[in-house]
């Protein structure tokens, strides 16, 4: 009788804990489209909106919005997101197309603002970082919000990082790593590039962190990968 319960358990109920373990892991991977190198134009709202990242394509990236202040800017069909992963990393750079540099005109300070959300399935997020490439001293710096909303210059009902404001002279350069206290769910992401007469530079973005699998939160799976070892075999042998 008891033989006969566990059967019926590892039959009817771990198939079906297996199928939503898989929905819930590669659903995104599935049906959300792959974040490529495009113009702004096309992350706010054309072949990249909405896309996903990471080692698992997982991570889906919306961008949210972009503002920019001063004299002779570069347009968002001017400006390309290079989108790249690690195992442990999600990075997104911001260049100017066709030889442009990001420019302080002479005499005016020009503002960039750059405001997207990164959202993985679970909570995974672990922290954020900021960079610069090559040229001459610009400001930049990053808000990263977990779990909550970026609002102008705040992080609303969320948990804030601050990075910043960094320079670079010459040189490419990235922040110290900022983490927060627990990974996060979904991270609201805000980069600001001032740029004073006559500075200039060549691209700059922001990583985020992934938090890595503790073991206690991979022990869960191993009941339903177990039954689901048995089952097979179990069919096997009944030459099915």
């Amino acid at each position: 009788m008891f033989k006969s319960r566990l059967e019926f358990i590892a039959q009817r109920i771990w198939p079906g804990a297996l199928f939503a373990l898989g929905v819930t892991f590669l659903t995104p991977a599935l049906f959300g489209s792959t974040c490529r190198v495009g113009t702004l134009t096309s992350y706010e709202s054309g072949v990249n909106f909405g896309c996903t990242l990471g080692p698992d394509g997982g991570y889906t990236m919306d961008f949210e919005s972009f503002t920019s202040s001063g004299v002779d800017l570069l347009s968002a069909d001017e400006i390309v997101v290079t989108p790249s992963s690690t195992a442990t990393s999600l990075t997104f750079e911001f260049s100017a197309a066709n030889g442009y540099e990001f420019a302080g005109d002479p005499g005016f300070t020009n503002t960039y603002i750059f405001q997207y959300d990164l959202d993985p399935p679970r909570p995974k997020l672990s922290g954020a970082s900021i960079n610069t490439g090559p040229g001459d001293p610009p400001n930049l710096s990053g808000l990263f919000c977990g779990d909550g909303i970026i609002s102008g210059s705040t992080c609303e009902d969320g948990t804030p990082l601050s990075i910043g404001p960094m320079t670079a002279s010459g040189v490419s350069q990235t922040s110290a790593i900022a983490s927060f206290p627990t990974p996060v769910t979904d991270m609201d992401n805000q980069l600001t590039l001032v740029l004073d007469p006559c500075e200039s530079i060549e691209n700059f973005g922001a990583t985020a962190y992934l938090a890595t699998p503790e073991p206690s939160s991979l022990l869960w799976l191993t009941p339903g990968l177990l039954a689901f070892v048995w089952l097979r075999k179990k069919r096997l042998a009944n030459g099915q």
